[in-house]
This record gives C-alpha cells, structure tokens and sequence, in this order.
C-alpha cells in the first residue's frame, strides 16, 4: 500500500483587532481540509490555537483578517531544575523570625552575613548608611492579587502558606501537578513577589499559573493560554466590584521566564521585525486590560 504522511503541527494566530474571532472560527471549522482543526479560542487576546499542516497555516496566513499565524514552538526557563541540587548545595542557618520581618538580612552562613539583594537593590543606594540592611515599605502589598507565570508554585511553603490560589477556569496540569511546583524556579519567582520574610508586597496574594513543566519546558500557547485567563480572571474581578461598589484587587503578572524569538520553525508573519510576536502580543493585551 501506499503511505501518506502529514506534517501536522500546531499553530497560533492573531486575528485583526476590529475582526470577529467568532467568525474566524467558524470559518475554520469550515475549511476545506479536514486537517485543519481549532484546539483554543483565546477571545480575550484575540487569538486561536489550531492544528493544520504547514501548508494549510500558510494559506490561512494569507486572509487579510489576519494579522500573523506562528507555528507554536518549545521554550524553557532554565537547563537545570532548583529540585536538582545535590544536598551537599543546600546551606542552613539558623536566624529565626517570627510575623513579616524588616530586615534584609537572610541568615549567617560560614561566618558571612548574606542579604536578600532583590530588596537590598530596591530599598537602599548607599549600603554605608546608618539604615542599610532595613526594609520597611509603606505597603505590603495587602490585596492585591500577584500571578505567578512560570513552573508553578509551592503551596505548602511556610513563607506562602495560606494565600497561593489558582485561576478559576485554567489548569494545563503539567506533569499531572495541576498549578503546584516540581520545578522550584516559580516558587523562587513567588517568594520575591510576595514571600513572608523575603517578598517585596509579603501581604500579598499570590496566584500560581504553571506553564512549564518539571524540567522548565513549555509552549508559547501555554503562555497565551495562560494570559488569556489571568485576564478573564481580572475582569471578572472589576466587574464584581463595580456591581458591589468596591475596590476590585489590582492584578499584577509577573512573567520571569523571558521572551525568546522562534527562528527553527516557519512563521508566516507580516511584520518581519522579529522577535516572540505570541508572549509580546499577549503581554502588552494584559497590559492594556488593567
């Protein structure tokens, strides 16, 4: 017999802001080819993930409601996990605090004092003063809702514990951990945020959105998934205060796995400037939703 084989593969597309997604959906979901097939509608960002072979996504490229179809493409965070660092890595000390502490000193080890130098850098210029070492805000981030976008977050973490949530509506369970972390970089990422003795806002809630798996790997898709639902999530929460007559919780996205071109993979782009058109697209929507 005669083999044929398709190279199907997934692809993300943005439709043109005064354009219907909904009718570009229908207009998949009625294409020519039964190879092409919608997998996500991502309205708030106006994008839509689908499967199709190469040469499908490029004639679709080529309709004018379109602004880009990118082939969706792996990225990764980090070659090596947190969780895998020998034990002989790890050191101890034995400072203890007790409630939200004002200090940025992080514990004595081998005869050295060490400081947290994210809150060293923001709290201080002159590490010479009479208050070096001290951070004491103003705000403690009381209420406000920090979104954690990266390997998930632990939630058992004493210096988090009791105010890690999850976003309504989304989950890609990663390694079948739902948003929880087998990675550590995003509990490092929520302990900056918002950790009880080391956080910048540690009065802060903090929502874990896990987008990359034990090893630090995920899909630009996973990412507009992602921010797709952190802002679904947002509106629902201005609208709630509006219907209530209350403040709604700002939101803040904190996104530490950085934005790196797809080159390896066929884009059918219309702006050639370059660059990850998928996170810096969903960013800047985010950006613009409040």
């Amino acid at each position: 017999g005669i083999s044929i084989f398709i190279d199907m593969a997934r692809w993300i597309l943005k439709v043109n802001q005064n354009e219907s997604v909904d009718d570009i959906v229908d207009f998949i979901g009625e294409y020519e080819s039964p190879d092409v097939s919608v997998k996500d509608v991502l309205s708030e960002l106006g994008m839509i993930v689908f499967f199709a072979p190469e040469e499908d996504a490029e004639k679709l490229s080529n309709d004018e409601r379109l602004s880009y179809v990118v082939r969706d493409s792996e990225r990764q965070i980090s070659d090596t996990s947190v969780n895998e660092y020998e034990d002989t890595d790890v050191q101890s000390t034995t400072y203890q605090y007790i409630g939200s502490q004002s200090s940025t000193a992080v514990g004595e080890f081998g005869g050295v004092e060490e400081y947290y130098s994210h809150l060293e850098l923001i709290s201080r210029r002159n590490q010479t003063s009479p208050t070096a070492h001290v951070y004491s805000p103003t705000k403690t981030g009381r209420d406000v809702d920090c979104y954690i976008v990266d390997t998930g977050v632990n939630f058992e973490h004493p210096y988090l514990q009791g105010r890690v949530n999850r976003v309504p509506g989304f989950s890609l369970n990663l390694s079948s951990k739902q948003d929880g972390d087998d990675n550590g970089h995003g509990t490092y990422s929520a302990l900056f945020c918002a950790g009880t003795q080391c956080g910048v806002a540690q009065n802060a809630n903090v929502y874990s959105v896990k987008v990359m798996d034990n090893r630090g790997s995920g899909y630009n898709s996973h990412i507009a998934m992602e921010i797709n639902s952190v802002i679904a999530h947002h509106k629902t929460k201005v609208e709630y205060a509006t219907q209530n007559n209350v403040h709604p919780h700002p939101s803040i996205l904190n996104f530490s796995i950085g934005m790196m071109p797809s080159v390896s993979y066929p884009s059918f782009v219309k702006d050639t400037t370059g660059g990850d058109y998928i996170t810096l697209d969903a960013l800047k929507t985010a950006t613009a939703s409040g």
